[in-house]
């Protein structure tokens, strides 16, 4: 920037040669980004490979401002937690947690209406392609959805696809069948958490989640089974 005394750092987007100047004062464009053992530090230069514009466009918004609207624009049939699948992959490679926590929020609210629009195959692969498998917040959030309605997305050629092709996503719904199966062996209540999304069967009285430890006085308005 001119007359700035301050030294900025230029992001390089490789899928379309543009360049994005930002002031070196912001703190999150200091830390996360650039970790002062990477090479980017002393260059202050960051290519972004492979990755889309309108993406770290929506990154550089939420650092700036701590919020971000959807890409999907006006076609009903593109869910938005496609994009925010996107951004989560982005924000957990160049270690934004903030960012991480906020597409979490956002997904796991979204997600109840968009498992049944036509890109939702679409979202799984996103999502199990673009995290490692230790980082399980969208990747459990998806899978709970699918199993839950199982019945209506094996019917479609596309989930069955992702099915063949995606053995993480299997595994993960093979496991919560074991457990439900098990849940059911036992008949004890299986309660949905509001907040996180996971689900859980307990016998006895409950007043947190047993996952992420929500409290709540009246659990039964969750009981799923």
């Amino acid at each position: 920037m001119e007359n700035s005394t301050e030294t900025d750092n230029a992001f390089t987007l490789s899928s379309s040669v543009k360049r994005l100047t930002l002031l070196n004062t912001f703190p999150a464009v200091n830390s996360p980004i650039l970790p002062s053992r990477w090479t980017e530090a002393f260059s202050n230069e960051v290519e972004l490979k492979e990755a889309e514009p309108d993406a770290i466009a929506t990154i550089i918004r939420f650092l700036y401002g701590f919020n971000y609207g959807s890409s999907s624009g006006g076609n009903t049939r593109t869910s938005p937690i496609l994009f925010d699948a996107q951004i989560y992959g982005l924000a957990d490679r160049y270690g934004i947690p903030s960012l991480k926590k906020h597409v979490k929020d956002k997904f796991s609210k979204s997600i109840r209406a968009c498992w049944d629009m036509d890109d939702f195959p679409l979202v799984i692969e996103e999502v199990y392609s673009s995290t490692p498998a230790a980082v399980r917040d969208l990747r459990d959030l998806v899978a709970g959805i699918s199993y839950e309605f199982r019945s209506k997305l094996l019917v479609k050629e596309e989930f069955i696809r992702v099915l063949d092709s995606c053995s993480c996503f299997a595994a993960d719904l093979v496991r919560l069948g074991a457990s439900s199966e098990s849940m059911a062996k036992y008949r004890c209540p299986v309660y949905r958490c509001p907040v996180c999304g996971k689900r859980w069967g307990c016998d006895a009285n409950v007043r947190f989640c047993v996952l992420c430890g929500k409290s709540y006085s009246g659990w039964s308005l969750f009981v799923v089974k």
